[in-house]
């Protein structure tokens, strides 16, 4: 099952949006670091972190779910 999941996965495209999600994280904690007075300094890197964590769940999923299973439902 691993080796089909690989073969099915462009990986040129997973490293491109790997990236855009590392420098988004860098470029938000570049922003707003200085401009948050409290200890929070990197609240917004977080956040942003966490989203970017459960949208890559989410994508697996969607990535790995049978879709065929809804036609049972649907009709």
């Amino acid at each position: 099952m691993t080796k089909s999941i690989l073969r099915r996965t462009d990986l040129t495209l997973l490293a491109a949006t790997a990236g855009i999600i590392i420098m988004s994280l860098i470029i938000i904690g570049s922003a707003t670091h200085i401009n948050t007075p409290s200890d929070e300094r990197y609240w917004f890197v977080a956040r942003q972190g966490i989203f970017a964590l459960v949208n890559i769940a989410v994508a697996a999923f969607l990535m790995n779910f049978d879709y065929k299973l809804l036609q049972g439902i649907w009709q």
